[in-house]
């Protein structure tokens, strides 16, 4: 079974947002989005994948993710 989850990293004052599809695999996919798209573009074939766990990020600005700002790239 597929769990699509949501989730948050912090890094560097970065706060991003994604989603994340576990499979108990070994290997790893990180989708990145493209331009005024987010990370939900690719919830239709995470359930598709079966031998890799999944990783779709937000980028600053698109999806839950905040805006990136000055202050925040320290």
């Amino acid at each position: 079974m597929h769990e699509i989850t949501d989730i948050t990293v912090q890094a560097n004052g970065l706060h991003l947002a994604g989603l994340r599809c576990k499979t108990g695999a070994t290997h790893k996919i990180l989708c990145i989005h493209g331009w005024l798209d987010n990370a939900n573009s690719f919830r239709p074939i995470m359930p598709l994948v079966s031998d890799a766990e999944i990783v779709a990020i937000d980028l600053p600005g698109h999806g839950p993710a905040r805006p990136w700002t000055f202050e925040s790239s320290g």
